[in-house]
């Protein structure tokens, strides 16, 4: 209920300062209008609630066994850029960068305590399309390239024991989506607008590992992964005379196998888990995007 609520309040008050900012810093999406040929930019924030599976738990029988189970990270936000240009009346291009940055995941039980982070990069060159067809709806096909990388820590204490895993991903592959953008209101320049994207990303994950305070044991080893990627959005976009646009909505990402797990991590020894956890991250959350022609 307190991530609803918020939800709702971040879009409500996205939606009011869209309201009071000047016509002419508000136009419609540089990079989703048919025809509007030239070079745009935009920028995005938001904020990324965390629903990942868990995936650091500790051995009922040993002492962080009253320790709760972790996902990889809890609350934190996300943040995107692109650029691209428009050739046409159906071809263009696009280039994005992004960060997914997730808070400390923790759990603390007398003289024991455990954490977990997560921070993800991507990073996408792609080729659209849009179809010339007689509808109110526009449509933009897209494919192209996906990088990935990741880094992910997870802590815990044992008095007077300690371990930290830290991990390390990158994975590249192919990715395709679809963009719809229906007017909602044409005197108010208002559109209903939506994404789905999918990708397969391929590549490796290293770890490092110790356990120990004063002498602590160490190893690393490191093991290839395959990565699916899914994410949709669907928002209200405020199109102006001078190009540029405000978008406001709410977007979700999951990403399949990326997370590391460990479960029924003791105290025992550098080997003292088995991967029997979840793998997946997901986040959430309400987001706020602004785009602008630059010729």
């Amino acid at each position: 209920m307190r991530k609803i609520l918020l939800s709702a309040c971040c879009l409500a008050a996205l939606a009011a300062a869209s309201s009071m900012v000047p016509q002419a810093a508000l136009a419609q999406d540089a990079g989703a209008e048919p025809g509007k040929q030239g070079w745009w930019v935009s920028v995005e924030g938001g904020v990324a609630f965390s629903a990942s599976d868990e995936s650091l738990d500790f051995r009922d029988d040993d002492k962080l066994g009253d320790l709760d189970s972790l996902a990889p990270g809890d609350d934190g936000f996300e943040a995107r850029f692109e650029a691209g240009k428009q050739f046409d009346q159906t071809w263009d291009h696009k280039v994005g960068v992004g960060v997914l940055s997730f808070g400390d995941a923790s759990d603390r039980g007398g003289f024991t305590f455990a954490e977990q982070d997560l921070v993800v990069g991507l990073a996408d060159i792609e080729v659209g399309y849009r179809p010339e067809w007689n509808s109110a709806m526009d449509l933009r096909f897209s494919a192209g390239v996906r990088g990935l990388t990741a880094s992910g820590k997870s802590n815990w204490s044992d008095v007077p024991d300690v371990g930290e895993f830290t991990d390390k991903t990158w994975a590249i592959g192919p990715r395709v989506g679809v963009e719809a953008s229906v007017p909602v209101n044409v005197e108010r320049a208002l559109s209903l607008v939506g994404s789905v994207g999918v990708a397969a990303l391929f590549g490796e994950r290293s770890t490092d590992y110790e356990i120990g305070f004063l002498s602590p044991a160490r190893t690393s080893y490191s093991e290839s992964v395959t990565i699916w990627n899914v994410d949709a959005s669907v928002g209200l976009n405020k199109a102006m005379s001078d190009g540029s646009s405000f978008t406001i909505g709410y977007r979700a990402q999951g990403f399949g196998n990326l997370a590391a797990n460990r479960f029924n991590v003791g105290s025992d020894g550098i080997t003292d888990f088995v991967e029997d956890g979840g793998t997946t991250v997901i986040a959430h959350g309400p987001f706020a995007k602004f785009t602008i022609p630059l010729n």
